[in-house]
């Protein structure tokens, strides 16, 4: 049922009939000695309902005209059948899912219950976000970092092994400020329906949570290519694009920072480095009678001062290393090279193990857990300057 709210109320209702369709389409003339049966009429094409304030009339639109010059169309106030302009047949001729609302699905509102979670206005932080999907064996569970970590990196996946994360933003923002749609496949979002699109199991899945409350929405791809998806208390299953949600595609490894370790130098109170049998530690100390950068720290060596800026300097590449292939082998061999870090309050000792992958790459482990491959190039020339180091050569980071 089609109803149409036309702008010529006042008119007498002979015209408003009239000009109600020829908005739609142009009459070029009308019978009266046709039989509906000879036009088409008695089974119509189309047949549309139009609903004014006060009374329901009828439009049908019949066959062709036999010289194709438009269309015969029939209104149930009139006895009069007429001929208009062939398009109409096609305006009245459409699915019902072509009238779905596709704007965008918005920015998710939770201000007035957790506005705590809120910066100006805009939401700008979570508990944690979950991902599942046929593209995460295992569920990938992010959550922010502290305010001191939170500097370099904002935020750490927990699940399925610790690590730094990256790229969070990406699939934060399906919250933060909505999803865009290109239309809809279904105004029913029964179980039925849902499991018909292949949404109970979806090929990706975020959930956020904010204190008690989660909000998820749930994708799959269909045949034509786009994605359905649903969000919590959602009323429709809309669509999206690919290329509106390169996300969808992603694995665990998108999610992952390549930095293997970034603890501030300020809370390291010791950093050892093992190189084969040689071992070299150094212990860090806040120089608090210097405000000058370059002397902030008093570093020891075997009870010998190092220039606190050229440590500084070597401590930068220790946190530039970076993790090229997060691919993990199955090697059992002793480290060639270790970072040990002890800090300055109660927590444990990090180590990072190097062990030779293959000739141009290491294999890192974190307390023992297998993380991925460094360059053995960053490796050695980690080791390059931490020769110069010890002799005093000035180092520099490029």
């Amino acid at each position: 049922t089609i109803t149409i709210l036309s702008s010529c109320r006042s008119k007498p209702r002979n015209h408003f009939v009239i000009h109600t369709y020829t908005c739609l389409s142009k009459v070029y003339c009308y019978f009266t000695a046709k039989s509906s049966k000879e036009c088409g009429l008695d089974k119509p094409l189309v047949k549309a309902d139009i609903k004014t304030k006060d009374k329901k009339i009828t439009l049908s639109v019949g066959d062709k005209s036999p010289d194709n010059s438009g269309v015969y169309v029939k209104v149930s106030t009139d006895h009069k059948i007429y001929l208009v302009e062939d398009t109409l047949d096609e305006t009245l001729t459409f699915e019902a899912l072509d009238m779905a609302n596709t704007d965008a699905i918005p920015a998710l509102d939770i201000s007035e219950k957790y506005s705590e979670y809120y910066t100006e206005e805009t939401l700008s932080s979570f508990d944690s976000l979950t991902v599942t999907g046929v593209n995460f064996p295992q569920k990938l569970v992010i959550v922010p970092n502290d305010a001191e970590m939170s500097q370099f990196l904002p935020y750490t996946v927990t699940s399925p092994m610790k690590r730094s994360a990256d790229n969070i933003d990406s699939i934060f923002g399906v919250f933060t400020t909505g999803i865009t749609v290109n239309g809809a496949y279904s105004f029913d979002v029964s179980a039925n329906t849902l499991n018909s699109l292949g949404l109970n199991n979806p090929d990706f899945a975020i959930t956020a949570k904010f204190g008690d409350y989660e909000h998820t929405y749930k994708f799959k791809k269909q045949s034509d290519g786009d994605y359905a998806v649903i969000g919590t208390d959602s009323k429709m299953v809309k669509k999206v694009a690919l290329s509106d949600c390169p996300f969808l595609e992603y694995n665990a490894s998108n999610f992952y920072s390549s930095f293997i370790f970034l603890e501030s130098i300020e809370t390291v109170s010791n950093l050892t480095v093992k190189d084969g049998d040689k071992t070299y530690s150094f212990d860090i100390e806040a120089n608090d009678d210097q405000e000058d950068e370059d002397n902030k720290y008093i570093i020891d060596y075997k009870g010998k001062k190092i220039e606190s800026s050229n440590f500084q300097s070597f401590y930068q590449l220790v946190v530039s290393l970076s993790c090229n292939d997060f691919k993990i082998d199955n090697i059992n061999q002793k480290a060639e090279v270790s970072l040990i870090f002890k800090y300055n309050d109660k927590k444990p000792t990090t180590t990072i193990d190097f062990v030779k992958a293959n000739a141009t790459n290491y294999q890192y482990s974190v307390d023992g857990v297998k993380m991925g491959k460094v360059s053995s190039s960053q490796v050695k020339k980690l080791l390059r300057n931490l020769d110069k180091l010890i002799s005093g050569e000035e180092i520099i980071v490029n």
